[in-house]
């Protein structure tokens, strides 16, 4: 009989526990594994004429190619559904089906059976770099060059590479521009470009270059690029080789940039998902983006 009211006073006792601190909470979901969906956007604008531009250009999408490889092989076979592509930023009048073509060969889907083989796994950066530098090799041989249109990249093409995230995986999109900054045409097509007022789909950094006050003329008459009927809220931006045509004018640099923050902010990506850098040697350049990603500190 003592057993037995000693077995309700602690059945009672847990019951009191249980009231008074209510059940367990419910087990945490398991961590998401982070999908880095990058695509590599080219200007191949008359930039490309510079010296040195062209193996600038080539040294970092090598450095990005060996950066996406070293993050993948850290993952498990079954968790690699990471993307990698490079596109252009074409020129009008050149759309050439050549440049097309090898343009949708660099498309790296690791979702695909096949590259899940570790032998694909690990070479496919080899044949990627050469589809590339055939890329540059075949626009320099043109030397006629328009102005790359990124404004209209974004307003037509790039919504069809952003992918959502998942139950199970947590996808960044991410776009790496390669560009001097600008966004200035042939004057033939520039005099034909969109403008509502002072917004336009090109810039105009001449008329703000040797102002002052320029921060206060921009703001004050609306300036910038027009805004795109776009959300791209679940968009990183990464502009590289930012080369100011003038760098000894403090402005250059600072105009360029208040064109691309604006217009990035305008579509809902925040400051602290966007970064624009002026052109760097290589190496420096790829430490950069490796941060910017946080590679070594993501979720496996």
């Amino acid at each position: 009989m003592r057993v037995f009211i000693i077995l309700l006073v602690v059945v009672a006792a847990f019951a009191g526990i249980f009231f008074l601190i209510g059940p367990p909470p419910p087990p945490l979901p398991p961590p998401k594994h982070i999908q880095y969906n990058i695509c590599i956007l080219l200007d191949l604008s008359d930039r490309i004429t510079k010296n040195n531009q062209v193996k600038n250009d080539l040294d970092i999408i090598t450095g990005l190619a060996k950066l996406f490889k070293e993050q993948i092989k850290t993952k498990l076979t079954p968790y690699i559904k990471d993307k990698l592509r490079v596109r252009i930023a074409f020129q009008e009048g050149q759309v050439d089906p050549l440049l097309v073509s090898l343009a949708d060969s660099l498309t790296i889907n690791f979702d695909d059976e096949k590259l899940k083989n570790k032998k694909n796994l690990m070479n496919f950066d080899s044949n990627f770099i050469q589809n590339v530098k055939q890329i540059y090799s075949i626009t320099q041989q043109k030397y006629f060059f328009t102005g790359a249109d990124i404004w209209t990249f974004f307003r037509d093409n790039l919504r069809h590479y952003v992918e959502s995230s998942s139950t199970q995986d947590s996808v960044r999109n991410v776009v790496i521009i390669l560009t001097d900054g600008y966004l200035n045409f042939a004057k033939t097509i520039q005099q034909t470009r969109q403008r509502e007022g002072n917004r336009t789909s090109y810039m105009e950094v001449g008329i703000f270059r040797n102002d002052p006050n320029w921060k206060q003329k921009f703001q004050n008459g609306n300036f910038g690029l027009i805004s795109l009927d776009r959300s791209y809220e679940n968009l990183e931006v990464i502009m590289l080789e930012v080369n100011p045509l003038f760098p000894m004018n403090t402005n250059e640099f600072s105009i360029i940039c208040k064109y691309w923050s604006q217009w990035f902010e305008e579509m809902g990506i925040t400051k602290n998902r966007y970064i624009i850098l002026k052109t760097d040697i290589p190496s420096q350049t790829i430490k950069v983006v490796k941060d910017f990603l946080n590679i070594d500190k993501r979720k496996k």
